[in-house]
């Protein structure tokens, strides 16, 4: 697989959605993650479903949202109706996730599972043959615990190989988010990581010049 790099929109200043699109686009990234969350699983309120829709609509790559709320079957019927490309459930949050992960297919669109540094990848062993892909959080600045651990924790690279391990059998990518710096990325890719979600990586200084640099470390990385 290629690796592929998603720019997390939500580390953007969004006085204007559109130009940032479009940025993202001519610069070549390959998907524009949303984080929206509602204040209880994380104390953050994120992007919600008419920000999604205004992306949407501008877009012509695809959008993932990370679906980080309490029981996200109350509300995951709006986030469809955007027209998203993909949506990833929060484990801890969600009673019944191979419930919502079938919901979330039987309209089309790619359904993923995202789960929290501390949570032991073999949670998630029943649930690979039913994802499109598994997004792994790799740091702390997850706000439900009120305070800001953006340092990448480098047990992540343990839990890639895990998790490529369990999933042998079944053509799923692996996503990982937090902390993506740079200077990690043929760690990364290395281990098995098939789309580095990046925040401030992207979005510090020019965007163009930014993703330029990634996908030259990311084709470095993987020329052999």
């Amino acid at each position: 697989m290629t690796v592929k790099i998603s720019a997390s929109i939500i580390a953007a200043e969004l006085v204007n959605i559109e130009k940032i699109v479009k940025q993202l686009e001519v610069a070549g990234v390959d998907i524009i993650h949303v984080d929206s969350m509602d204040g209880h699983f994380f104390h953050y309120i994120g992007l919600g479903p008419h920000v999604i829709k205004a992306i949407k609509k501008v877009a012509e790559i695809p959008v993932d949202v990370h679906l980080a709320v309490e029981e996200p079957e109350r509300i995951l019927s709006t986030f469809l109706e955007t027209g998203v490309d993909s949506i990833s459930i929060q484990l801890e949050a969600c009673r019944f996730p191979l419930r919502v992960i079938r919901r979330i297919k039987s309209v089309g669109v790619k359904a993923g599972v995202a789960i929290l540094p501390s949570t032991p990848i073999s949670q998630i062993a029943e649930l690979v043959k039913y994802v499109d892909f598994v997004l792994l959080l790799s740091n702390n600045n997850s706000f439900f615990v009120e305070w800001h651990d953006a340092e990448f924790l480098p047990e992540t690279f343990d839990r890639i190989r895990k998790l490529r391990e369990i999933a042998k059998d079944y053509n799923i990518e692996i996503a990982v988010d937090g902390g993506v710096s740079k200077d990690i990325i043929p760690v990364l890719v290395k281990n098995g990581a098939d789309i580095l979600v990046m925040g401030r990586a992207v979005f510090q200084g020019d965007i163009e010049k930014n993703v330029k640099e990634i996908r030259s470390i990311i084709e470095e990385s993987t020329r052999f």
